[in-house]
């Protein structure tokens, strides 16, 4: 978690270098932060779906059953993602809906699973990205 710190630390100060506001930056470590989520889900219900009875979430196996994959997901990425819009706010949570500014919500319906992230824009304004993942 330290080191995920001092990364984010190194790149908002190039980006603030380079004249990006803070916003910008928000910005752009949200939509890091949901690609790496999305890909991370995707990888791991693919390994599922291959015949694997388990997949290794944080240095732990689950089973591949939506009910154990999707808390070990969540709990995964309030681990190793911070809000970068507020620190005090869970980066990811379980749910529907719009989530808070820097937040993602994993709702799973079935072998279909929603991430929605709201990286929001300029303005402060919601801007929610929105993939589903099937797990075949």
């Amino acid at each position: 978690m330290i080191y995920a710190f001092a990364i984010l630390f190194a790149w908002v100060a190039i980006d603030f270098n380079k004249g990006s506001s803070l916003v910008e930056v928000q910005i752009k470590v949200t939509n890091s932060n949901h690609t790496k989520n999305k890909s991370f889900i995707a990888a791991s219900l693919t390994k599922c779906s291959s015949g694997s009875a388990k997949v290794s979430i944080n240095n732990v196996d689950v089973d591949c059953k939506d009910d154990k994959l999707k808390p070990a997901f969540i709990a995964y990425f309030k681990d190793i993602n911070k809000n970068p819009y507020d620190v005090t706010l869970a980066s990811m949570l379980e749910g529907g809906g719009t989530p808070a500014l820097g937040q993602s919500f994993l709702a799973v319906d079935g072998k279909k699973y929603t991430l929605k992230t709201n990286v929001g824009d300029e303005d402060g304004g919601d801007v929610v990205l929105n993939d589903i993942i099937v797990k075949e």
